[in-house]
């Protein structure tokens, strides 16, 4: 309703009759109320009669509704992208909510509704999808969207284009509701930059071997000017992590791409963290894109085995043999043959016999190893003190695996009682040694733990005529230990079973202690497969700690491209394990995978993925038929992504493109700055058509005709009442 007064000069005049009349013809008269009433109503008719007051009854047109797309990848924070849209909406917003329906959404992939305030606190949110945003945004609100104000860099992450040439806009890839692209960025001229861009480490590397990372370094103003680059490799966590160089390269910038392959070989295993830097230039917009870290899971191409004994014995020999023979370890041993206190006749450098560096071994060798091996070995002798089995134990706390096997140096008789590592054994022990069980025995296996001894071995007269062990020291297990393997009649001090084999998991490692050192009588006849496929599972399981969790599925990228292959590769928690793998797409289908190649402990796996979005890998790995585990892990496929911080110009020639093609516009600097932040005939033409009603607007309900028409009639009805119920005046 509009209310509107054409004699505004007369009103005071009028205000002055009007009241006087009020006074005199309704304040003061003693007529009925009735009629007082009536004398009112008619003296404020004739006021607004003689002020022009007109009355306009208009129904409004609705407003028509903008989404307003704002781009939080990471482009947008590394200049000042982000803080230009900020100070656009402070100076802006209200301006645009008085012409339209302004609605807020923040997209990198994914799209976000926010409040006004949440404009000014803004965070980055990944790699940019602006294909993705649209048709999202498209698909949620349909024809509740008149426009869409697009603020983005136009740096996106997929590489996919709008297309120069024409098409139907019904057909359009980004839909067919107009975008307004706003360049209100105050950035103007080139780029000056340096930045690490499409950095590709390999999925898997296996310790000692020889890597490429590829990567491209791109310069932008700094043609000719030498750069280096570092790669350096993480150590210690939290407060304590540092960075140590491993390898590093230097090259002449030249202007645009300069590809990259920079050699390196892992130090140890596990997923370990890297670092990759270029040289920083003064001048450049950011410093932010000159480092990127990744990470690579670190594999053992051998298992490495550490063998310390203390005399020879056939135990030795025979475990000895064997490890050196088998190709997938590599063994390094010690044997004591000469004591300290032994008298030579002869200086020690005629001797062919070296001098045992046990010390340094502990102190300094031990991330060279995934085992390490104690056999009847007494330390004391060598200058072994407990600054050395502090480093043992710590070094096993963060992984290792550790074997103490039976002999009167070994245990409580070796003096371990006294040293750091006596916490970290599968079996309790005292400062007395242990007593003994002496006799053959045939040993007793666990439910369920026949896979340890046998493998997948059925034949039965194999397990009948295994050889007989000979030997045992008594201990009793530790809280939380397994005992696999059990003496048939010999019993702790608590008349339990005395362990054979027991296993400790140790903080992120483990411990086993083999309470006999006569497993070598399994070496003969047919038993032989045994003694193999003991020791095979034994030293696997010892040195897997890293690897039977969640990282037991190796290799799969967080993002592949659609149409190249992902390969993975698969620990295995037991040698004897078969491993069963497929992936499931997003759409819910299922594709089983065959193994592209098994490599002992690893099986591997590759396949091509065809569609968008996440795939799910599932593992099942079984041990004669039984399911021992199983794992999953994800990634997204889609089409290639660049790395969108390593090209940080505004990409105007995109936005306008996109502009055109949706039936939008290209809003210039100078056309944002403008009163508004908006030319609004220009974005009015382009606006989709609503199917909302337009809106209809009336004419003048009241007019000073009309009022003093009211007036008259007003009176005729107060004479009509004095004259038929009260008389005359």
């Amino acid at each position: 309703m509009i209310i509107v007064f054409e004699n505004i000069a007369l009103m005071p005049i009028a205000a002055i009759f009007a009241s006087a009349a009020f006074y005199f013809a309704v304040i003061k008269s003693r007529a009925p109320a009735i009629l007082r009433i009536l004398r009112g109503f008619a003296i404020a008719l004739a006021l607004t009669s003689a002020a022009g007051m007109s009355v306009t009854f208009r129904e409004e047109k609705p407003k028509k509704t903008l989404a307003a797309l704002i781009d939080v990848s990471d482009s947008m924070f590394l200049s000042a992208r982000s803080g230009d849209i900020c100070r656009y909406f402070k100076k802006n917003l209200k301006s645009l909510e008085s012409v339209y329906r302004v609605e807020l959404f923040t997209f990198a992939g994914a799209l976000k509704s926010i409040r006004p305030s949440q404009i000014y606190s803004l965070e980055k949110s990944g790699p940019t999808d602006i294909k993705g945003a649209l048709r999202e945004l498209q698909e949620a609100f349909g024809s509740g969207i008149d426009g869409i104000l697009l603020f983005s860099d136009g740096v996106q992450t997929a590489a996919e284009t709008v297309s120069s040439s024409s098409r139907q806009r019904q057909n359009n890839t980004y839909g067919n509701i107009p975008v307004f692209a706003l360049d209100v960025f105050t950035e103007r001229g080139d780029v000056r930059d340096v930045s690490l861009a499409d950095v590709k480490p390999p999925a898997f590397s296996f310790k000692g071997s020889r890597n490429e990372l590829a990567m491209n370094v791109r310069s932008r103003g700094f043609n000719g000017l030498g750069a280096v680059v570092t790669l350096q490799m993480a150590t210690g966590d939290g407060a304590a992590r540092e960075y140590a160089q491993i390898s590093s390269a230097t090259l002449t910038l030249r202007e645009g791409d300069n590809p990259l392959n920079l050699p390196f070989a892992a130090a140890k295993t596990g997923r370990i963290e890297y670092r990759v830097s270029v040289s920083t230039f003064a001048g450049e917009t950011t410093r932010e894109n000159n480092s990127k870290a990744f990470a690579i899971d670190v594999l053992r191409d051998k298992l490495r085995v550490l063998y310390l004994c203390g005399r020879p014995s056939y135990e030795y020999a025979f475990l000895r043999d064997f490890l050196k023979n088998d190709f997938g370890i590599e063994l390094v041993t010690f044997v004591i043959l000469r004591n300290p206190e032994n008298v030579a006749l002869v200086p020690d450098e005629e001797l062919s016999l070296i001098p045992f560096p046990g010390a340094d071994v502990l102190m300094n060798r031990l991330p060279d190893f995934d085992v390490v091996i104690f056999e009847n070995f007494t330390f004391e002798r060598f200058g072994i003190y407990s600054p050395h089995f502090e480093v043992l134990k710590k070094w096993v706390g963060d992984g290792g695996g550790f074997l103490m096997m039976g002999g009167e140096n070994s245990f409580a008789g070796g003096g371990y009682a006294r040293t750091p590592i006596v916490d970290m054994l599968p079996v309790t022990i005292g400062q007395q040694k242990e007593p003994e069980e002496t006799g053959l025995f045939a040993p007793v296996t666990a439910d369920g733990a026949e896979e340890l001894l046998y493998g997948r071995d059925e034949d039965v007269r194999v397990r009948k005529n295994l050889p007989k062990l000979d030997w045992l020291q008594i201990m009793s297990p530790r809280a939380g230990a397994k005992v696999p393997i059990k003496h048939p009649w010999a019993r702790t001090t608590s008349l339990e079973a005395a362990p054979v084999l027991a296993l400790l998991d140790f903080r992120a490692g483990r411990t086993a202690a083999l309470a006999t050192n006569s497993t070598w009588r399994w070496r003969m006849g047919s038993a032989d497969r045994v003694y193999e496929t003991f020791w095979k599972n034994l030293l696997s399981w010892l040195a897997s700690a890293r690897d039977d969790t969640a990282r037991n599925i190796i290799g799969p990228p967080q993002k592949a491209i659609i149409g190249e292959d992902v390969e993975f590769l698969v620990k295995k928690l037991s040698p004897a394990g078969r491993i069963s793998a497929t992936v499931a797409g997003p759409d819910g289908r299922r594709e089983t995978l065959k193994e592209s190649g098994n490599g002992g402990d690893y099986a591997a796996f590759a396949f091509a993925p065809k569609t968008s979005g996440r795939h799910t890998i599932e593992i099942t790995e079984s041990v004669s038929g039984a399911a021992l585990r199983k794992s999953f892990k994800s990634f997204v496929a889609g089409p290639y992504w660049a790395d969108e911080s390593s090209n940080l110009e505004v990409d105007r020639e995109f936005l306008g493109r996109l502009a055109q093609e949706t039936g939008g516009l290209y809003v210039s600097a100078d056309m944002a700055a403008a009163e508004g932040g908006l030319p609004s005939e220009e974005i009015s033409k382009r606006l989709k058509s609503s199917p909302r009603e337009a809106g209809r607007t009336s004419g003048e309900a009241s007019t000073p005709t009309v009022f003093f028409a009211a007036v008259v009639l007003v009176i005729l009805a107060e004479l009509a009442l004095r004259w038929k119920r009260y008389g005359l005046w």
